[in-house]
């Protein structure tokens, strides 16, 4: 009732408003409203359940189950006519849950004789409105609705003219009781200053007076009565009419009608003219056809039939089930981040359950049970089967909400990072944790890999082509770029690069959010923030993201050439048309109304078990695999057989051994047995034996001497050793672990972190046959075997002289080195190791050109340079 009191006083607000208006154009449905509704006198405002229901009251669209179709015809006075047309239906799409319809109402008079001095002149007028209409349930009992109006008039002859113009209708009905029915509707009530009126094409305008309409419906038995008051608030000389109307069901199939309207009086505008009005219905089925007979008593040939044809889809009369269920637990739409939930409730005459398609027994007419869940939303359906054997449906909707290790209830990015998850338009990683990560910055590649995700195009496998040329045919994110630059999200840089491990900036990423919800652009004139220029590239799609309150956590600056963090995307796309649809469909609950429950207890404890879980499985496992290891040995020696393999593409020696031995250090061997000179030359398509294990040669390692070098030298690597970054903890597989390389690693600093030894990161990268260990990119998966099946790395052995007789240790020929390779460690620059070296950091130049780099600021972690004694 509440509710129903500040609609009607927001009504009343909107009448005040427009005061002042004195007269103006008639609204064509004022006559054109259907033959049922004519029939009963025009008391049809708080009837309004039919398709006409637009024409009086478009609340009545509120309670449609289905579709309807509804039109009429009529003469009024034999001269002026009238056609209408409606058809409605159901939708159910993100906030919309109710009717939409369509409706047009026009009418016109032809041939109209004037004289003038040159004799008779005649004209032709038209009056056409046309109608979209939307009706909906708004609380129990209480349907609301409105209409947008869209009007041409115009006439044509000797002299012609036309106009159009925009208003709009905002109605209400409610059930008061099970008998009584109250309906409200304001008919035209934008006033001038908003747009509620006519514009001729010669500059003249013309308002459309707002009409109150306010009634009541009472319905006994087979009779329902209505009564409506038509006001002109807006119209000091116009005075206020009524109307009464009632309808008589003698069977399905007639009704009988009539009704008093008054209307205006023709003859005295501050007067009215009442008229009595007859109609008769027939249905047949879904098809109705209604007739109404109104005659006009202040006028000459006053009489005027209305016709209307309707139809709508048949209604399914519910059978009556004597038996019912009530879930007491959960409440529909419960958000929880548990992966199962109690469910628990009565039954009133049911003799057998079932939920989420499981039996569940019956205590005392009670059940309970826990039924498991999946991430977002689920819904849990409960049937029951009553004694007399009738069906018995309910069902509750949760929702099982996402979380991360990293994103504590506290976290500033917490209800968009979890409910963005939960929908399906952003994940995290599974490893070493669940972690979604969201200080870190996020590349081009992983931002269009999220949306082409979250938007659920289907990336086939023909988008695996190289478009641009820094992306390479196995890069992981190819498919998705090619599919994101296809829908046109995104495209490349005009060198004909992508750059997909560049990070996002921010004004790139609201570029692609803001094409992603198809936002209009238009010129700025001032910038929305004090550091970003006008004429900047990308101001007009930042401009139009603010406009649309997509960056409302950014103030007076918003940086937007600095790297965006994957939260700071979470925390605008939840802004998004795009993320709230998708939230709204997966939590049936619009974004700023979801209240996230707490996070359960002792998360963090709850997830180390699991990882100890893991652990304890990953032994598990090693023990299979060393026993299936025994058995391949046994098996081998069993069945000595050689065997050839032809070289694919991408195959080692090491590879090779692994596959065929499970020991890389055996490609030695396999290269002596093969008289291969060169362990790294294999060429695709040679063919290699494979003897078996026992046959292969014994190789002998040539021992490693030791290296004399220069104190300069020596000088150069203490200062390196001082500044290697401190010890991280080493977490030494037992079994073989895949690592996805994140922004900052390297694989020295991989080695140092599983086997604490950051000098095997050369052993790492022949292990996965990696080249250069200097060039690995983000995304990329490598294997990270036990530190037993590393394969031995041998350095080329510095000069020997010939070894004595007697064992003694070997002699070096002692000259100081030209040259010393060094390694780049994290934020060094050519510049800092210019100055390092040659105490001058202006030679990075001649340190750049020795080493053939092109581009002095492009180096990067781990790589390998020269440093010459001299430049």
């Amino acid at each position: 009732m509440k509710l129903l009191i500040a609609i009607i006083l927001i009504m009343l607000v909107m009448i005040s408003s427009a005061y002042g208006v004195v007269n103006g154009m008639e609204d064509p449905i004022q006559i054109g409203i259907g033959s049922r509704s004519m029939g009963m006198g025009k008391a049809f405002v708080a009837v309004a359940d039919d398709g006409s229901a637009i024409f009086t009251n478009p609340a009545g669209l509120g309670g449609f189950k289905d579709w309807t179709f509804n039109s009429m015809y009529a003469n009024l006075l034999n001269e002026i006519y009238y056609v209408v047309g409606e058809y409605s239906h159901p939708v159910d799409f993100w906030l919309l849950d109710g009717n939409v319809a369509l409706g047009f109402v026009g009418s016109g008079v032809n041939d109209i004789a004037t004289t003038s001095q040159t004799g008779f002149q005649f004209y032709n007028f038209h009056s056409s409105v046309y109608l979209l209409s939307y009706g909906t349930e708004l609380a129990p009992n209480l349907l609301a609705g409105g209409n947008l109006k869209y009007f041409s008039k115009g006439y044509s002859g000797a002299v012609s003219s036309t106009g159009v113009g925009m208003d709009l209708d905002l109605g209400i009905k409610y059930q008061w009781t099970d008998w009584l029915t109250f309906g409200l509707c304001m008919q035209d009530c934008l006033p001038m200053s908003m747009g509620g009126k006519i514009t001729m094409d010669t500059g003249a305008e013309e308002s459309i007076p707002l009409n109150a309409i306010v009634g009541l419906a009472a319905t006994v038995n087979e009779f329902t009565i209505a009564m409506d008051a038509n006001l002109a608030p807006t119209q000091t000389n116009v005075p206020t009419t009524y109307h009464l109307g009632l309808e008589w069901q003698l069977s399905p199939l007639l009704k009988l009608r009539t009704g008093m309207d008054q209307i205006v009086s023709a003859a005295e505008p501050s007067g009215v003219a009442t008229n009595y009005t007859f109609g008769v219905g027939l249905s047949l089925q879904r098809f109705a056809f209604d007739y109404a007979y109104h005659p006009y008593y202040d006028e000459a040939g006053n009489l005027t039939h209305f016709i209307s044809l309707s139809s709508m889809a048949p209604k399914r009369e519910p059978k009556e089930v004597i038996g019912d269920i009530f879930i007491v637990d959960p409440n529909d739409k419960t958000l929880t981040y548990y992966k199962d939930i109690k469910v628990a409730g009565k039954v009133d005459n049911v003799e057998a359950l079932w939920i989420a398609g499981e039996r569940v027994p019956l205590v005392n007419s009670e059940f309970e049970t826990t039924v498991p869940l999946d991430y977002g939303l689920n819904l849990i359906d409960v049937e029951g089967r009553t004694k007399q054997g009738d069906s018995v449906k309910r069902g509750v909707y949760v929702i099982r909400v996402r979380m991360f290790s990293d994103v504590p209830e506290y976290y500033w990015a917490r209800k968009s990072v979890e409910c963005l998850s939960t929908a399906g338009v952003i994940q995290g990683y599974t490893y070493p944790k669940v972690m979604f990560d969201g200080e870190r910055e996020i590349t081009r590649a992983e931002f269009v890999t999220m949306l082409v995700r979250a938007l659920g195009v289907d990336v086939k496998p023909q988008e695996n082509k190289v478009i641009f040329k820094d992306t390479a045919a196995d890069h992981w994110a190819l498919a998705y770029i090619n599919t994101a630059d296809k829908l046109g999200l995104v495209h490349g840089y005009p060198d004909g690069n992508f750059r997909p491990d560049k990070p996002m900036t921010r004004a790139e990423a609201i570029k692609v959010i803001v094409r992603l919800d198809n936002l209009k652009l238009k010129p700025v004139i001032a910038s929305p923030y004090s550091d970003l220029p006008v004429k900047h590239w990308a101001t007009e799609y930042i401009f139009a993201a603010k406009e649309a309150g997509f960056l409302a956590q950014y103030n007076k600056q918003l940086h937007p050439d600095e790297s965006i963090r994957r939260a700071e995307v979470t925390e605008i796309l939840v802004k998004t048309y795009f993320g709230q649809d998708k939230i709204y469909k997966t939590f049936r609950t619009p974004y700023n109304r979801i209240e996230l429950p707490p996070h359960p207890p002792k998360v963090e404890e709850k997830i180390e078990i699991i990882e100890e879980k893991i652990e304890e499985k990953k032994e598990e496992v090693e023990v299979e695999v060393e026993k299936i290891e025994v058995e391949v040995e046994v098996k081998e020696e069993a069945a000595p057989k050689i065997t050839t393999y032809v070289v694919k593409r991408g195959d080692t020696l090491a590879s090779i051994a692994l596959k065929y031995y499970d020991d890389v250090s055996k490609y030695k061997a396999l290269a002596q047995y093969n008289n291969i000179k060169d362990p790294e030359s294999l060429a695709v398509g040679q063919k290699i034996l494979i003897p078996p294990v026992g046959d292969l040669p014994r190789v002998i390692e040539t021992p490693p001497v030791e290296e004399v070098k220069p104190a300069e030298v020596e000088k150069v690597e203490e200062v390196v050793e001082e500044e290697k970054p401190a010890k991280v903890e080493v977490v030494t597989p037992t079994v073989g672990v895949t690592h996805v390389i994140q922004m900052a690693d390297t694989l020295l600093t991989i080695a140092q972190k599983y086997y604490g030894d950051g000098t095997k990161y050369k052993a790492l990268a022949k292990y996965n046959n990696i080249s250069d260990p200097g060039k690995i990119y983000q995304g990329q998966r490598i294997k990270v075997p036990p530190v037993e099946q590393l394969p031995t790395v041998v350095e080329a052995p510095a000069a020997v002289k010939e070894a004595p007789a007697k064992p003694e240790a070997p002699k070096v020929e002692e000259k100081p080195k030209k040259e010393t390779t060094y390694i780049i460690q994290s934020g060094e620059t050519l510049m800092s190791i210019a100055r390092k070296f040659y105490g001058d950091g202006m030679k990075y130049k001649a340190l750049a050109e020795y080493n053939g780099i092109d581009d002095p600021e492009a180096i990067s972690v781990g790589q390998k340079i020269l440093i010459p004694d001299k430049l």
